[in-house]
């Protein structure tokens, strides 16, 4: 039986890492599966994870694209799904349907994102998720970093995330996915807060949405710039 990677890049979780971790725990993975973090922290994530999680492989971090990359490296299984550190599940199904479809041939799988804690901003994430929609039609993909299901082989054959970019290192990855190898669980869906919206603001999470996806098919060095998204 194929063998299931999660690949959770964190840097500081404290606040999240219980929640993430004990959502996977919790969800009915019928796959033999591993979790994988990939941590730069300097608060107390290592901590809790080994204290409550002792399972959990920890490994590298680093900015986030080179901690997803080595997360992978470090991976076992043929797949892997890369999650962020503070995402929790809608759906206790949602890593068997996103290893199905990539068992059925496609590289790239994703869902929907919501908020669970604001509601202007979970209106936002709708508005994303339908353009995420749109972007499969127009035949130009691109799945976010909160919730990615790759196929391994297919993931290194692409060169992983490029670590040089600071930020939309996830869009830059699934531009390079044929349409018809990617694919979105319309279905289900992870949730996460609004931290972003309150370190950058309504507008300024917005505004650098919107530049990512007018420069995500022509323009690399724009993603180069070093705007404290992750940080």
């Amino acid at each position: 039986m194929k063998k299931v990677s999660i690949v959770i890049p964190s840097y500081n979780e404290e606040k999240y890492i219980d929640g993430v971790l004990t959502s996977i725990y919790e969800s009915d993975i019928k796959y033999p599966f591993e979790v994988i973090v990939a941590d730069a922290s300097t608060d107390s994530t290592r901590d809790i994870i080994k204290k409550h999680f002792p399972d959990v492989k920890i490994v590298k971090g680093g900015n986030v694209s080179e901690a997803r990359n080595n997360g992978a490296k470090a991976a076992k299984g043929d797949y892997i799904i890369f999650i962020d550190a503070d995402i929790t599940f809608d759906d206790k199904k949602l890593i068997n349907k996103t290893v199905k479809k990539l068992r059925k041939g496609y590289h790239m799988v994703t869902t929907k994102l919501k908020c669970r804690n604001n509601l202007i901003a979970h209106n936002i994430y709708k508005v994303c998720n339908f353009i995420q929609l749109f972007s499969v039609v127009e035949g130009m993909p691109f799945s976010t970093g909160c919730f990615m299901g790759v196929d391994k082989k297919k993931f290194f054959e692409l060169g992983g995330f490029d670590e040089t970019l600071h930020f939309a290192e996830d869009y830059h990855l699934s531009r390079k996915i044929k349409r018809r190898k990617f694919w979105i669980l319309i279905k289900s869906g992870v949730y996460t807060d609004d931290r972003r919206f309150q370190k950058m603001g309504y507008f300024g999470l917005m505004k650098e949405f919107i530049r990512i996806m007018r420069n995500r098919y022509k323009n690399d060095d724009e993603f180069k710039r070093d705007i404290g998204y992750w940080s």
